[in-house]
């Protein structure tokens, strides 16, 4: 092939990236941020709702180093949480984080965004859902969840002799499809056991 028929054929691919690129961008840019707006957070790291499980008799508190470097990571309510304690900045120091949330809508996907300073593990309601070990990167993850209460447990290890570790998390749902029968249209979403049932049954519950 030669030199200018590769040319040709390059430039040609070129404008038609180039054409599909201004025809579509708009459409997945909109597309990108419906799907930002359907994640409804069903849970974001704080010392409000995270507690610590080992080392025993440790508190959550909020990591100010990232918080001041990294304002608003997430982009939703999440704070960079740590451990109190002098020893918490140590080489090797291992902490482990749990969340218990509650969930109605087990049928749909949620996701998990989570990075530590500087090695973590993640499990949701003892399945393993993720583990990531650069702080830098922000890491995906797909959970199930299940009817109920819901256990988000997190292992970070500090392998940095110069600065604290640090843990931010969230877990969101796309909810759009929630509480929907569409199986059966007549029935009723009951949120305890979500489930739908017929709404002969539903009336036997108290209101």
């Amino acid at each position: 092939m030669s030199i200018m028929v590769f040319k040709y054929i390059f430039h040609s691919h070129k404008i038609m990236i180039e054409e599909i690129y201004n025809k579509y961008s708009f459409s997945l840019i909109a597309l990108l941020i419906l799907h930002a707006v359907a994640q409804n957070v069903m849970l974001a790291s704080s010392n409000r709702n995270t507690t610590i499980t080992f080392p025993p008799e440790r508190k959550v508190i909020k990591e100010n180093n990232h918080t001041t470097a990294q304002k608003n990571f997430l982009g939703n309510d999440a704070h960079w949480i740590w451990v109190n304690g002098t020893d918490a900045s140590n080489y090797g120091f291992l902490a482990i984080f749990q969340a218990l949330f509650y969930a109605d809508c087990p049928d749909q996907d949620s996701e998990v965004k989570i990075t530590g300073y500087d090695i973590f593990t993640a499990y949701l309601n003892g399945i393993h859902v993720g583990a990531g070990e650069n702080y830098r990167f922000l890491y995906f993850f797909k959970a199930k969840l299940i009817c109920g209460l819901n256990n988000l447990t997190i292992i970070v290890m500090n392998k940095d002799q110069s600065a604290s570790g640090s843990l931010i998390f969230s877990l969101t749902q796309d909810r759009t499809s929630c509480y929907l029968c569409k199986e059966n249209p007549s029935g009723i979403y009951d949120r305890n056991t979500c489930k739908c049932e017929c709404s002969a049954y539903m009336s036997n519950f108290p209101a």
